[in-house]
């Protein structure tokens, strides 16, 4: 599945992967954990470090993921990318929470994004 869905993944398979960019390496974490079809996939900034061709690619796969039943634990800056996965969202400040409730919530609330996450 995530070489289909990471096609440039298969490009690299006689490489090891400390060899690859940062951002290949994130492809192979993921694929790596994806194989043990896990119920629950801790996910820290997965899009860091690919181009938006490859997010759109990652986006399908975990949307494809979630739809087989995985749970889906997700930190990431981009907000646009962790709204349009998360059922919920959970804004952390210095170690405290300060907002959580629905990701529609905070996607659509431009002063809510100002307040918490210095977005314009």
């Amino acid at each position: 599945m995530s070489s289909v869905i990471l096609p440039v993944l298969r490009t690299h398979l006689d490489q090891r992967a400390q060899n690859l960019s940062g951002g290949e390496q994130q492809m192979v974490a993921m694929a790596r954990a994806l194989i043990r079809n896990p119920s629950l996939l801790l996910l820290d900034e997965p899009t860091e470090g690919l181009s938006p061709m490859v997010v759109k690619h990652l986006l399908r796969l975990l949307r494809e993921v979630q739809a087989r039943g995985t749970t889906i634990l997700l930190i990431e800056q981009r907000l646009k990318f962790a709204c349009s996965l998360a059922d919920r969202a959970v804004i952390m400040l210095n170690g405290r929470i300060p907002w959580d409730g629905p990701s529609v919530a905070v996607r659509d609330d431009v002063e809510l994004q100002h307040r918490y996450l210095g977005t314009s």
